[in-house]
């Protein structure tokens, strides 16, 4: 082991400092940490989420948000690349809390929305369960998206970008 670490030292690898966040990967898209980024929840009622605005309860503070930022090493002033997103949304039962929160690349963020935006629908209109929601966009979005395309539950198939970047 402290061979690999002067190797990894000698031809200039940066090795993760301890409790730092890695990014995950889905084919092409990024996921955030499942250890550092769990997900989080604020609420599992059903007659909540479908009848209260998000922006009674969005609030991140800039402190929180810097965090997010410093557990993935990206940087918080890169918000054209960047959005701090929460893995379980708030229209969804999510929370403000670090748990819940985790740098998201753009344009993949814009395709997230559109997912949470369907699981909502689904939820409120009794299709799908509330807790299968939260518990698969926290595992991966992207399988949860797919599954959703591929099911006849969604009304349509619009989880694709026709662009990568």
């Amino acid at each position: 082991m402290k061979k690999l670490l002067v190797l990894c030292l000698s031809v200039g690898i940066a090795l993760p400092a301890e409790g730092q966040a890695h990014f995950r990967h889905h084919g092409w898209y990024t996921l955030p940490d499942s250890v550092m980024t769990p997900g989080d929840t604020l609420t599992s009622d059903t007659a909540v989420i479908c009848h209260r605005k998000t922006s009674g309860v969005r609030s991140v503070s800039k402190q929180i948000h810097n965090l997010a930022h410093s557990k993935y090493g990206t940087k918080e002033t890169d918000s054209t690349k960047y959005e701090v997103d929460h893995l379980i949304s708030l229209e969804l039962g999510g929370s403000n809390s670090i748990k819940n929160l985790w740098p998201q690349i753009y344009p993949e963020a814009y395709e997230k929305d559109r997912v949470e935006d369907e699981l909502h629908r689904l939820v409120c209109q009794g299709k799908m369960n509330l807790r299968q929601a939260q518990v698969g966009i926290s595992r991966d979005w992207v399988a949860l998206r797919d599954s959703l395309s591929n099911s006849h539950v969604t009304t349509s198939n619009r989880f694709h970008l026709s662009n990568r970047y």
